[in-house]
């Protein structure tokens, strides 16, 4: 199962290599976002409870950012796969459901997780200087919010006939859950039911864990016992082994759709 698994991500590496043009809008479009918001808004918030420049207090965002377009962006293939007849011949090979399924995910998520280190590499531009302990850190929330989204993606992506609503999806659902994620302003800060939006959404766990390792500069002993980072582990983590036994199931249905 490991050999089929690997090469189902070695496949993915591929075609994501050979798409350069998907390759520079996942990278791209965070990194625009990040300086336009950055710059336009300046110091709006260095006067409130958040007590810093807005460059700085998004630059964590822009990360979920990353991770989130690449993760859901690379499920656009279940699609591509399932209409060139990919999935159908593969789903014969015995357990094919994990492996379509694990191979997905485990792709999606490596290479949404290399691109949004690769951001990482930015930080001193926002005043963030990153310590070795810190990359681990780091790499470890977004690997886990890149599974949770990759899972998510897989989801959508199976019950859609084409790209184009998969990016419909996109626009309705998945962006906005990012806007609500605490990105762009805090949850602390809104007001009525969008406080309850932004309290229940996966990703603010996300983001206030890659605030909280960012601009507090945790040991990794401390790391791991903060409570953000064990609620991000538990809430996050929960949602992700239950989207992945969701997929597990579309795949392995009988009926494939067309």
């Amino acid at each position: 199962m490991i050999r089929s698994i690997y090469a189902l991500v070695w496949r993915e590496g591929l075609r994501f290599y050979r798409q350069k043009g998907r390759l520079f809008a996942t990278l791209l479009t965070p990194l625009l976002f990040w300086l336009v918001m950055g710059n336009g808004f300046g110091n709006l918030f260095e006067n409130t409870s958040v007590g810093m420049k807005s460059i700085n207090y998004f630059f964590p965002g822009i990360l979920v950012m990353s991770v989130l377009f690449s993760s859901v962006f690379s499920m656009i293939s279940v699609i591509e796969d399932r209409n060139e007849g990919f999935l159908q011949g593969v789903r014969l090979v015995p357990y094919a459901t994990y492996k379509i399924v694990l191979g997905k995910i485990v792709a999606s998520s490596v290479w949404a997780l290399i691109q949004a280190l690769l951001l990482l590499l930015l930080a001193p531009l926002a005043n963030i200087q990153i310590t070795a302990g810190m990359w681990f850190e780091i790499g470890f929330i977004l690997l886990i919010a890149a599974i949770f989204m990759s899972a998510l993606g897989f989801v959508f992506a199976w019950w859609l006939n084409s790209v184009q609503g998969f990016h419909g999806i996109m626009n309705i659902v998945l962006f906005p859950l990012w806007v609500l994620s605490g990105a762009i302003f805090p949850y602390e800060s809104a007001k009525s039911w969008v406080y309850w939006i932004m309290r229940f959404n996966p990703l603010r766990f996300v983001v206030q864990s890659l605030q909280e390792v960012l601009f507090v500069q945790y040991s990794i002993a401390n790391f791991f016992s903060s409570p953000k980072v064990i609620w991000l582990v538990f809430f996050v983590g929960s949602a992700s082994v239950m989207l992945i036994f969701t997929c597990i199931a579309l795949v392995g249905r009988p009926d494939v759709r067309k």
